[in-house]
């Protein structure tokens, strides 16, 4: 069996962190007394976060990681870590720190801290760092169509278990949402083996001993690796729960770490996954550095030989990766799909899925280390939650559990395989794959092969290989054998990068002729063969027997109708004999010679609706040669004229509406934005349409695609506004589905703040590839309203003035005689009757300045939620004591003392924070008590927080002298948030009174003028 040297990699990872605990171990007596300790000369690091929280709070939740010299493999490592945070803790100021969890194994405690705490640590030299105790998300699961033996196809792990390595022995841990232990699958269920629930928040189902899952993300990720479809259908899983549903924190985590190591002795797990991130970085040191924690959890369970899977993160980025799989000590996976088309238009086979986060970084510094099959994967699912017993998902969270199961079907045959050993067979035995995507500079990431890894331990790769050139059509190559090989297996490329098999060797034969090469540079690399698996490879050599044509280049495609794109290019070559076009109809997945051209130009008549993709190569007949392809081109047909942001249609009224049938025809641009507000999780959507506007004032912009159609039940979109351009957008508001919980799935921003003279571009999407609920014709609602430019106006009558009202709640008022003048006087109704610009009168025989708010909404659903009586309500936001006013000077002696002022305040919707009101007010100066006192009595309405149906709120105010001027606001008192108003009613009534609290009915009940 080959023994593998620790990864080069990974030792300079481990030698760092010795060194640097080596240090401390010089420099500070650690833990050494519980007593109160002298302050460092420079603070501990602390990660950046905290400081604002706990300025905001007045407390936050952190993990103190300790200086502890010694190993999970020391004696007195629990005593020593132990001591250390008993030290610490007793050297904080009273009531300055709340513990939350003090780990066994792990040289650290969590807790809530005060200010006074946070100083105190931050000069403690026996703490190490302080860093955010963070929230963390499981990766959800994001449907797609069914795939389960494609993935197979690529990682082989069914082949290895046909060799009867099946992870028999093998246990690994599922840090997750535990498992579902009703499941109808008997595979899965035979193999758990033990379950424990990890929730500070005490919400575990069944108690500290029970991991059901109530979520489904962990049955699915379990049933990766040990299922019936599972990687290593015969390993042994321990559920480890830390989420319920949403997120899950630090601490919890590293709970389920620590009882793994504290357990070690009867779990004697081999391998732990976690399927979940908790924020992203960079690089390793910014990784490290905030989540020390997690770097000593992984130390430790590293060095009781559990090897730590984790994902790398769903977030599209090529910048970043999420933690902690970006953590020392984890092997942090991406994605791969396995299929065409089984995410979106540029998923094939073996390529990097499009939401797989990374960086462009291999070997010193790589944060992610291996990629497996990701896109679609076929596993358990709780039929309680979902349809089936079985679903398809995509994400890292599948790609992690698969990379597990190949490592635990690996240790059935060798047990001895340490973490750094599995980490580096897995990276070195991997197949190459090219991350194509913007900004990863084509960096290559190898993809777990379980084949590769076995024959890897089987046998020794070939060394010294050379080629040379025997002819134009020959290349010779030798190289120097090993022992135990049973032939030679050889790989051919034309990149260097992706190789295939061309030949065989039979037992101790060294060299080999290809006698079908190719023109160009031609590289080749040889494996050892044991017949049961292939060694790792030799070096790469290569030659160029004959050069090849030249390539064309300066390819055009040119839609001309919707069935025909012509084609332009320069011919390079001088020797070739004709030129070969190709078209592919699937993003170039998989590619369709279509015509033989003698010249340089083509017209293709049997184009199809959507992209149409083509490249060229020119033929030499003479050896049957082809040069390398042009550059690709492209033509779109029976679009949308806006599919492309290059495109984008402008929008220049304040108003406008656009329906687009042929949608289904629209294309999806690697630089499309990233919708942060995707249910899933940040991530592009799928085909779109572009729109552009730039306002002329500042404003507000609204915009929905409500009436959109789909084949399926839910018409399913994305919708986002930005600025910038391809590559650095900039999001100003996005939205997935309806701001009003009715679960459609159309999408609605509303009241998105814009700045006059900015660009801003609209996109319409798709929510996903290929599914039911796509659109067939997208409908875009767009409303630009500009500040201050809707105003409340009044109207003149309520109730004729001789017509009497008795409220059925109140006792009826004896007859009025002859001489009382009985009735009721409208001061203001504000019901909106049109969306058009308002008449601003006062009532007869007022003047003043009208009400006005920020913005008038007509005609709309979703906000506010439930009909309104008028075409338009409108809309008050601000912050705390800001108000929208207007005043009115009535007639001399129009209010005197003992007339009666009714306030009636129809609401539609109000968001303030939940415990804070908004209030309508009514304020009047007394004119016999001077000019400036200005509402020394009035009339306040509350509106409750958060009220959400159609609701009157009433209130009543007597005039004590006589009104000079009566002022009306609506205002925040307690918050800043939103107020949507239909309605808001003043009545007077004279002395001869009927009634002591209002009595208004609902809008459009005996209302004259109204619109009801």
């Amino acid at each position: 069996m080959k023994v593998l040297q620790t990864h080069t990699k990974l030792g300079r990872r481990v030698g760092v962190l010795v060194l640097f605990v080596g240090v401390l171990a010089l420099l500070l007596s650690v833990g050494a007394s519980a007593a109160p300790v002298a302050r460092k000369a420079s603070p501990n690091y602390i990660s950046p976060e905290i400081g604002a929280l706990l300025k905001a709070q007045g407390s936050v939740r952190v993990i103190v990681n300790l200086n502890v010299t010694s190993t999970i493999r020391s004696a007195g490592y629990k005593n020593d870590i132990a001591f250390a945070q008993n030290g610490v803790l007793a050297a904080l100021p009273a009531g300055s720190f709340t513990v939350t969890a003090q780990f066994k194994n792990i040289p650290a405690l969590s807790g809530t801290v005060t200010a006074a705490g946070l100083n105190a640590l931050l000069f403690n030299p026996a703490v190490k760092s302080i860093n955010l105790d963070k929230e963390v998300n499981f990766f959800g699961n994001t449907a797609a169509p069914v795939r389960d033996a494609e993935s197979d196809l690529l990682t082989r792990a069914g082949e290895l278990n046909a060799l009867g390595y099946t992870g028999e022995g093998s246990r690994v841990g599922v840090v997750d949402t535990g498992i579902d232990t009703d499941h109808p699958s008997t595979p899965l269920l035979e193999d758990i083996f033990h379950q424990r629930c990890f929730r500070t928040e005490g919400d575990c189902v069944g108690g500290e001993t029970s991991a059901e899952d109530v979520h489904g993300h962990g049955t699915h990720v379990s049933g990766i690796i040990t299922g019936l479809y599972g990687v290593a259908p015969d390993a042994e899983v321990a559920a480890l729960k830390v989420f319920t549903t949403g997120s899950t924190s630090d601490t919890n985590i590293l709970n389920a770490l620590d009882y793994a190591a504290d357990n070690d002795a009867t779990l004697q797990l081999d391998a732990i996954n976690m399927s979940l991130s908790g924020g992203s970085y960079p690089d390793q040191a910014s990784c490290d550095a905030d989540n020390g924690g997690y770097v000593a959890a992984f130390a430790t369970v590293n060095a009781l030989g559990i090897t730590m899977f984790v994902s790398t993160g769903n977030g599209y980025s090529v910048t970043t990766v999420g933690s902690p799989g970006c953590v020392t000590g984890a092997i942090g996976v991406g994605s791969v799909d396995d299929a065409v088309g089984v995410w979106d238009d540029r998923s094939a086979p073996d390529v990097v899925t499009s939401f797989s986060n990374a960086t462009p970084v291999q070997g010193v510094g790589e944060l992610v280390d291996i990629l497996s099959t990701g896109c679609a994967i076929l596993s358990e699912v709780p039929p309680t939650i979902y349809p089936d017993d079985f679903a398809d998902f995509c994400g890292t969270s599948m790609s992690s559990p698969t990379a597990a199961g190949v490592a635990a079907a690996l240790l059935e045959f060798d047990p001895s395989l340490t973490p750094s050993v599995i980490e580096e067979l897995l990276e070195t035995s991997g197949d190459l794959v090219v991350d194509d995507r913007a900004g990863m500079n084509n960096q290559q990431f190898p993809r777990v092969d379980a084949m590769n890894a076995y024959g890897a331990l089987l046998v020794d790769a070939p060394t010294n290989l050379t080629v040379t050139v025997f002819s134009p059509t020959q290349l010779d190559l030798d190289w120097t054998g090993v022992d135990g090989e049973t032939g030679y297996v050889i790989e051919r490329s034309a990149d260097g990068i992706s190789f295939a098999e061309v030949g065989t060797t039979g037992v101790d034969v060294v060299e080999y002729s290809d006698t079908t090469a190719p023109c160009g540079e031609v590289f080749y690399r040889v494996r050892a063969s044991t017949g049961s698996g292939n060694s790792l490879p030799s070096n790469t050599a290569s030659a160029t027997g004959r050069t090849c044509p030249a390539a064309p280049s300066n390819l055009t495609a040119s839609g001309i109708s919707d069935t025909q794109v012509d084609l332009a290019w320069t011919d390079n070559a001088t020797d070739e004999d004709n030129t070969r076009v190709e078209r592919s109809n699937d993003g170039g997945a998989t590619w369709t010679e279509i015509a033989t051209v003698v010249g340089v130009a083509y017209s293709d008549t049997t184009a199809l609706c959507g992209v149409n993709v083509y490249r060229v190569r020119a033929f030499r007949a003479s050896d049957s040669s082809y040069s390398p392809y042009s550059n690709t081109a492209s033509a779109v047909l029976c679009g949308p004229d806006n599919d492309a942001w290059s495109n984008a249609e402008v929008i220049s009224s304040e108003t406008y509406n656009d329906i687009e049938p042929e949608f289904p025809s629209a294309t999806f641009e690697a630089t499309d934005p990233i919708f942060s507000c995707h249910v899933s999780g940040p991530s592009q959507g799928a085909e779109s349409i572009w729109y552009e506007f730039i306002p002329t004032s500042n404003g507000e912009v609204s915009v929905d695609t409500i009436g959109s159609t789909a084949d399926g039940t839910n018409p399913d979109t994305l919708l986002g506004i930005y600025t910038g351009t391809p590559g650095a957008f900039t999001e100003v508001a996005c939205s997935d589905d309806l701001e009003d919980g009715s679960g459609d799935y159309v999408s609605q921003i509303t009241d998105a703040p814009v700045t006059a003279g900015v660009t801003y571009y609209i996109i319409a999407a798709n929510w996903s590839f290929g599914s039911a609920n796509n659109i067939n014709e997208m409908y875009v609602n767009f409303t630009f309203v500009g500040d201050g430019s809707a105003t409340i106006t009044p109207t003149e009558t309520f109730l004729p003035p001789t017509e009497t009202s008795v409220p059925p709640t109140e006792t009826p008022v004896p007859t009025a005689t002859a001489t009382e003048e009985v009735g009721v006087n409208m001061m203001l109704n504000s019901n909106i009757e049109t969306a058009s610009s308002l008449d601003p009168k006062m009532p007869d025989g007022w003047s003043g300045k009208n009400l006005t708010s920020d913005r008038m909404v007509c005609n709309k659903t979703g906000k506010p939620p439930v009909a309104y009586s008028g075409l338009c309500a409108l809309r008050f936001k601000g912050s705390v004591g800001e108000n929208s006013s207007m005043y009115q000077k009535p007639d001399a002696t129009a209010l005197v003392a003992g007339d009666t002022l009714n306030l009636s305040v129809f609401v539609n919707t109000t968001v303030p924070a939940a415990g804070k009101v908004a209030t309508v007010k009514v304020k009047y100066v007394d004119l016999t008590a001077g000019a400036n006192n200005d509402g020394k009595d009035k009339l306040e309405v509350s509106l409750s927080a958060a009220t959400t149906e159609y609701t009157e709120f009433t209130g009543v105010l007597t005039v004590d002298g006589t009104v000079a001027k009566l002022k009306i606001s609506v205002g925040f008192s307690g918050e800043s948030g939103k107020l949507y108003i239909d309605d808001v009613i003043v009545m007077h009534m004279p002395g001869a009174r009927l009634m002591g609290r209002g009595l208004l009915p609902m809008p459009g009940a005996n209302k004259m003028g109204g619109n009801n």
